[in-house]
């Protein structure tokens, strides 16, 4: 079993949500802070000064986006299953939900997008079979705050800071000043999900990498869809540019039985480079392994230009081959 408490310990890409004995009136006080700090920030640097946010607040309004929120404590703070998930959204009167579901590898990616007058909410729900093992929220605020004289766009602060948040009940952080973020991540559902497919490997990271926080924080979002996207024809993934350059090609071998589709993509075409140039041998059980990553038909989005996106259903539908894999690295690495 490799060593999951250096893996997923500091690598959130957002403050966890806690369930700790750590208590709800605590956690309200630290968010208040967190946005007082950030709106202070926002006032003396950015702003100069000059942060105005809307004069009034439909209390309606402010009711069904309580609602939202307390959907989200919910959510968060207990040990929920997809179909109670399901139920309970259903059952949730007054927001409107639009709900998509896709496979990556094992894990399955569903997001839910919550909107009503004032908050608009992207959820994201991982789960290997039945296990949730990670769940992470964007918010925004559908009303905002004008900074400095220009007037750019934020979040409206207000809104949170005298109506919202009291009645959230986890630790959120604020990001870019645009949306407010939360992640849980369970590992003892990963544990449990583990038990069932001994054919991939869960969290390749050993003890005799766990001080190097670059490639844990690789194993990491393995088990974040949102670090997967996307596929480039052109340039290599930078993670695996970094672990070819450090000679980790242990950690590579160990990322092409990924349960995450894309990234045992990233290290198949890593392994072909390396094999091209004799740095790996890839033996029947990789040979194996590769052949039924190009089988399968999960989404790949591909990046065509900085705003040009397209998908296709599996590997083989890329209509690439190894000789284009060994250019890409060979004009991707220094």
């Amino acid at each position: 079993m490799h060593n999951f408490n250096k893996l997923f310990f500091g690598f959130m890409l957002s403050v966890v949500a806690t369930k700790s004995n750590y208590s709800q009136s605590n956690i309200i006080v630290d968010n208040l802070r967190h946005i007082d700090s950030v709106t202070h920030s926002l006032m003396t640097g950015y702003c100069n000064g000059i942060l105005r946010y809307p004069e009034n607040y439909e209390k309606k309004k402010i009711t069904e986006s309580i609602e939202a929120i307390r959907l989200l404590n919910w959510i968060f703070l207990e040990n929920i299953t997809q179909s109670n998930l399901n139920k309970k959204i259903i059952e949730t009167k007054n927001i409107k939900v639009f709900k998509e579901e896709k496979s990556n590898g094992i894990i399955k990616v569903i997001r839910f997008k919550i909107n009503d007058n004032y908050v608009r909410i992207e959820l994201t729900i991982e789960t290997i079979d039945s296990f949730i093992f990670r769940k992470a929220l964007s918010l925004t605020t559908t009303t905002f705050g004008r900074c400095g004289e220009s007037s750019f766009r934020v979040l409206d602060f207000k809104l949170l800071r005298d109506f919202l948040l009291n009645e959230v009940h986890f630790i959120i952080q604020v990001k870019d000043n645009n949306s407010i973020v939360a992640t849980d991540f369970n590992e003892s559902n990963l544990r449990l999900a583990l038990q069932n497919y001994p054919d991939y490997k869960f969290g390749p990271c050993s003890k005799d990498f766990e001080n190097e926080e670059w490639i844990n924080r690789i194993c990491y979002n393995q088990y974040n869809s949102d670090s997967s996207c996307c596929y480039s024809y052109i340039k290599a993934n930078k993670d695996y540019i970094d672990l070819i350059n450090n000679m980790k090609i242990n950690i590579i071998n160990d990322l092409l039985y990924s349960p995450n589709y894309i990234y045992s993509i990233n290290a198949m075409e890593a392994i072909i480079y390396l094999n091209s140039i004799n740095k790996i041998t890839i033996d029947d059980a990789m040979k194996t392994r590769m052949e039924s990553i190009k089988k399968a038909k999960y989404v790949i989005t591909i990046q065509k230009s900085s705003d040009l996106y397209s998908t296709v259903n599996g590997y083989n539908e890329l209509n690439t081959s190894d000789e284009n894999v060994i250019k890409k690295y060979r004009n991707s690495l220094p």
